[in-house]
């Protein structure tokens, strides 16, 4: 806490007039316990970490409508990699029209997406409480940032990478496919709410064509571990790729030729699951 109030003194940045009353309090009471937080977690043991984060977070992750319908285990992997952050009223969070490299999900307060016109005026879309989360379309479809965020009120934001969430999503198949369905599904309306879907349709896709030509070249070169988890990831071994050609009708043949006769155990259990 003396730090901040070292930096707030020699940046002229008095808690009193920038913060008023209470919320200036409750600004070096929340540094205070993320200051302390922060120095205590280092020196954990990464798995104690996990089971820490798990229940402070996993709960409000699992409220999250980006998150719904994802597995268990997704979002553990997820509520590891989060980090906890304050923000003062009147910060910007993320910038219209920016690259975004950060997602971020509303833990505590308030704050409001402001769309910006040419002439600098100002239209604001919509207010985001608790459970809602910023970032992610522009993250996810990798498009410039549609609206700035701006914070209404003192608030506390879980924030995660782009480059954790994009390798949690390379592992989890299944749930990355929910998560574009849940971005779909709570798509705007009108030409902008058209444009993304055109976007989500595409990423979609062209993940389920990395998927099929994952799945072909694991069988064509035997690679039964890998061919056990692209399809225990929600991988389907019958769609064609774009050749026309199934791990099941082509490749299985030329693996088992080569001596990997086993590699065939892997399909029955996809297509007993999705009798």
């Amino acid at each position: 806490m003396t730090d901040l109030s070292r930096y707030m003194n020699r940046n002229k940045l008095d808690a009193r007039h920038q913060v008023p009353g209470e919320k200036a309090h409750l600004l070096l009471h929340y540094y205070d316990i993320s200051y302390t937080k922060d120095r205590v977690v280092d020196d954990i043991p990464v798995a104690v970490r996990s089971k820490m984060s798990q229940t402070l977070y996993l709960d409000m992750v699992s409220r999250v409508h980006l998150f719904k319908g994802c597995s268990e285990d997704f979002l553990s992997q997820i509520v590891v990699k989060l980090h906890e952050e304050f923000f003062l009223p009147g910060e910007v969070i993320l910038e219209q029209g920016t690259v975004v490299d950060q997602i971020y999900i509303v833990a505590r307060g308030c704050l409001e997406e402001v769309a910006t016109g040419e002439g600098g005026s100002e239209e604001i879309i919509s207010e985001l409480l608790p459970y809602d989360i910023v970032g992610d379309v522009a993250v996810v479809c990798n498009i410039p940032q549609p609206y700035t965020v701006r914070v209404s009120e003192l608030c506390s934001l879980l924030r995660i990478d782009k480059q954790s969430l994009t390798s949690i999503l390379q592992i989890y198949v299944k749930d990355s496919r929910q998560i574009l369905s849940n971005l779909l599904e709570g798509k705007e309306t009108g030409s902008r709410g058209k444009e993304l879907e055109s976007d989500i349709t595409y990423l979609i896709a062209r993940q389920e064509a990395e998927l099929v030509l994952g799945v072909n070249n694991a069988a064509y070169h035997g690679d039964l571990f890998r061919l056990k988890g692209l399809i225990s990831a929600g991988a389907d071994p019958s769609k064609p790729d774009y050749d026309g050609r199934t791990a099941l009708v082509c490749e299985l043949s030329v693996a088992a030729s080569r001596g990997f006769e086993d590699i065939g155990q892997s399909y029955p259990t996809r297509s007993k699951r999705h009798a």
